[in-house]
């Protein structure tokens, strides 16, 4: 449990939420803790639903022909990946919600692999719809994924298209009457869309920090928000928080007059090109390059005033999780683990091969990963695993999806055929 994790069960323990982190993740681990007041409760939940969500396409998988052996091998790799290991027992939304893109993810290669016959089936609508309620609520930038794959699954399937429009519209009437009616009711405070500047943010302190060209009007309304010299002192290439909960930073001055910063940070950008895209690789290097540093999170419950602390249960196995965690994080290993962009390179390698033995249809099966890590380009705070946790569950899945061959229309597969069976 970090710092995120110790906001929502603040928030738990004194009934007042606000949706810096998801309420309805919030309002889940509390639910979970309804039965046990304990975050090994939510782990163990946790640790179920993602075993049902890998398992479910493994499945999935097997209904559609892949060899039961490899299937069975894949399996046994993500249990052992000490990578899943520490983040299935890692109290985070982001953990939930990469689980439900995983998902997401099987679920539209159902509906490629049928030629969109799937989701005509009522139950199979309604699993998808539920899914698509998962993405968007679990986390923010859940928006981006959910609602830009079900753009392109309408515009790509203009005749077939109806299913797409009822989950469109489902999903945000549901979005919309959370974040509307339901928040004020229960008088949850929403976000505050300072998160989305982190990126502007960053530049402008790169700008200060390199001695970039600023006028005297631009230099004044920086000051305001910041001291010059904490921009300065503070920079750090790839993480704004170091700016962000920094005391000297007047977050107020910043939201109090947006379109002003909108400008500074225009003007700085285009007085210095260089230092701002230099900034903009740094901060947004996760997405696109294995070099540089990446936060992997805790091993362990942070120092709190909840009285929640980590019980060791059993030393030896505690140890041989420890030794296999720092294996992973050896800098000649820790780019096949801990990087997203490595990662990233295998989605998109054989999400190409799915294409050439299928055609371009088969674009939509990554589409939602490569949505999901599109978001850490337009906004994201710093190098954090988690962001594109994602990447590691989903890899696997356009491996196996460009070794089947669409030849000929396909049952639903949302029944086991009776040769299946027989078999």
């Amino acid at each position: 449990m970090t710092a995120d994790s110790m906001n929502q069960w603040n928030q738990i323990s004194k009934g007042v939420y606000y949706d810096s982190n998801p309420v309805v993740h919030t309002l889940f681990t509390y639910l979970i803790t309804r039965v046990w007041y304990s975050p090994a409760a939510v782990v163990i939940v946790q640790v179920i639903i993602m075993s049902i969500m890998i398992g479910y396409c493994m499945y999935n998988f097997e209904r559609l022909g892949v060899d039961k052996k490899i299937l069975y091998l894949i399996i046994l790799a993500m249990a052992l990946n000490p990578v899943n290991g520490i983040m299935f027992v890692t109290l985070w939304k982001d953990i939930i919600y990469s689980g439900f893109i995983l998902l997401f993810t099987m679920l539209i290669i159902n509906i490629v692999i049928t030629n969109n016959e799937w989701i005509y089936n009522r139950k199979n609508l309604i699993y998808f719809i539920l899914c698509s309620l998962g993405v968007v609520l679990f986390r923010h930038n859940g928006l981006v994924p959910l609602f830009g794959t079900l753009v392109i699954l309408i515009v790509s399937n203009i005749k077939k298209s109806k299913p797409y429009i009822i989950t469109f519209v489902s999903v945000l009437v549901v979005f919309l009457l959370i974040k509307g009616p339901i928040y004020s009711l229960i008088g949850i405070e929403p976000a505050s869309s300072s998160e989305a500047f982190g990126i502007p943010t960053q530049q402008i302190a790169a700008v200060i920090k390199n001695n970039g060209y600023l006028n005297e009007d631009q230099l004044k309304k920086a000051s305001e928000i910041m001291p010059l010299n904490s921009w300065s002192e503070n920079y750090m290439p790839g993480n704004v928080d170091y700016i962000k909960f920094h005391k000297d930073f007047k977050v107020d001055k910043l939201m109090e007059d947006k379109m002003a910063f909108i400008k500074l940070w225009a003007g700085a950008c285009i007085q210095n090109p260089k230092i701002a895209f230099d900034s903009y690789l740094s901060q947004t290097a996760i997405g696109w390059s294995v070099k540089g540093y990446v936060n992997w999170g805790s091993r362990e419950i942070s120092a709190n005033s909840l009285g929640l602390k980590q019980t060791i249960l059993s030393n030896s196995l505690t140890k041989m999780g420890n030794k296999f965690l720092n294996l992973t994080q050896k800098p000649d290993l820790q780019h096949f683990f801990w990087k997203p962009a490595f990662q990233m390179f295998f989605i998109l390698l054989f999400g190409f091969l799915a294409i050439l033995r299928n055609g371009s249809k088969t674009l939509l099966v990554i589409l939602p990963v490569l949505l999901n890590a599109a978001t850490i380009f337009i906004a994201t705070p710093a190098q954090d695993f988690r962001y594109l946790y994602a990447n590691s569950l989903v890899c696997l899945i356009p491996i196996i999806f460009s070794f089947i061959k669409i030849d000929r229309p396909r049952k639903d597969i949302s029944t086991v055929s009776k040769d299946t069976s027989k078999k």
